[in-house]
């Protein structure tokens, strides 16, 4: 009996049947809820002299002036309902801001907005005392601005899995099926849901961390001693992954018991304000995080693994991330390779997904067009592993047959 290699690279859009928020609901807390303040940690690293709420206003107002003028160049693009435009987008933008400000990434073509977005601030500070302007530097406030996104998003994404859930119905069918020789399982989702969802069905699985006292620590060595055969790999990090320094040296640890880890006074764990978690947002910004220490480790396993897979099953991904279609479109170059995707609108998802992919779309080179299946039409939570199976015999037949 033939056994297959099978990888799965899930995204975003497979978690909203676990009532995860989508990126439209994080922008929306992000710009306009005005009690977010009270979710997330305390602002009082910046020295300023203002509340937490007068800070995430002053964020608030900032973020939401900067967001016309990001909508103003999707106009321009012609970009349909401005879909592009969300939380990453202005994390990426104000990460630009940033990092031209203080000289990390040289880029003078956004020096003109740095220089307006700082005049714009200027009198937002003066509303709460001529001296608050000369106590926070522009270059911190956008610190700050980077620190806010990623505190509501990972509050916005610790979901807990609810009741009995089927969203990850074909991946349990498949972790028992003896036609799968391995399951290598890649996703660029923060939340947890897929691994609540395998420990609750008591599924063994390796994500490149083993258990030390009081946190789990990053081990790659891990992956080679799986006797499992089923793993994941986070690309984007997640909302319970955190550096901090432990007797002395700086580690990448995951929590498995948040309230120990991180309000326990008789913790040795001291976190590092600059980087409460270990995840990654925005967009092309995040290519300069997949070559650092974790990221690099698992985006070389995405590429190792990849190519030693039969078939990549892709769900709930957006085909926006130039260096993941880069992956895929790579993966491809091999005609004995196949990729399915689940999807309810596959003609919606090309129209959204970046050229390097559409473009295969759009000429209908049956080297992408032929995996699309009308039995997999439907939503991942919809599907069954006994329907992806069929539809790799059949796109096995049809090779056969040319």
């Amino acid at each position: 009996m033939k056994k297959y290699k099978i990888s799965f690279l899930l995204g975003s859009g497979i978690s909203i049947y676990a009532n995860a928020p989508d990126n439209s609901q994080i922008t929306t807390s992000i710009l306009k809820d005005k009690n977010i303040i009270q979710k997330i940690p305390s602002f009082s690293y910046i020295e300023h002299g203002l509340s937490d709420k007068q800070i995430a206003c002053l964020i608030q107002n900032f973020l939401n002036h900067l967001k016309f003028r990001i909508k103003e160049y999707y106009e321009w693009l012609s970009k349909e309902n401005l879909k592009n435009f969300n939380y990453e987008t202005i994390y990426y933008i104000v990460w630009q801001l940033l990092n031209c400000g203080n000289g990390n990434y040289d880029n003078a073509a956004v020096y003109n907005l740095y220089k307006e977005m700082q005049r714009y601030l200027i009198p937002e500070f003066d509303k709460f005392g001529k001296d608050i302007s000369g106590k926070i530097s522009f270059n911190n406030f956008l610190e700050a601005i980077i620190n806010y996104i990623e505190e509501i998003v990972c509050k916005k994404l610790r979901i807990k899995l609810k009741g009995k859930n089927k969203f990850l119905q074909s991946i349990l069918e498949a972790c028992d099926d003896d036609k799968v020789k391995s399951l290598e399982i890649f996703t660029i989702n923060h939340d947890t849901l897929i691994e609540q969802c395998l420990e609750r069905n008591k599924i063994q699985y390796t994500d490149g961390f083993e258990e030390c006292e009081e946190f789990k620590k990053w081990n790659p060595d891990t992956f080679k001693k799986n006797k499992s055969s089923i793993n994941l790999y986070k690309l984007h990090g997640s909302v319970d992954w955190f550096s901090s320094k432990d007797k002395g040296e700086w580690v990448v640890g995951k929590e498995f018991n948040y309230k120990k880890t991180s309000d326990s006074k008789d913790s040795e764990i001291i976190r590092d304000n600059s980087h409460r978690h270990l995840l990654l947002i925005g967009t092309f910004n995040k290519v300069f995080d997949y070559l650092l220490e974790i990221y690099l480790e698992l985006h070389y396993s995405f590429y190792k693994k990849l190519t030693d897979s039969d078939f990549l099953i892709i769900s709930g991904y957006s085909f926006n991330d130039k260096f993941i279609n880069y992956r895929i479109l790579r993966f491809l170059t091999d005609y004995s390779k196949k990729v399915i995707i689940i999807h309810p609108n596959p003609e919606e998802l090309k129209r959204n997904a970046r050229r390097a992919i559409s473009n295969i779309w759009k000429w209908e080179l049956r080297l992408l067009i032929r995996q699309i299946d009308d039995t997999l039409r439907k939503k991942f939570e919809e599907v069954n592993f006994k329907e992806i199976i069929n539809t790799i015999q059949n796109l096995k037949k049809l090779e056969r047959q040319e």
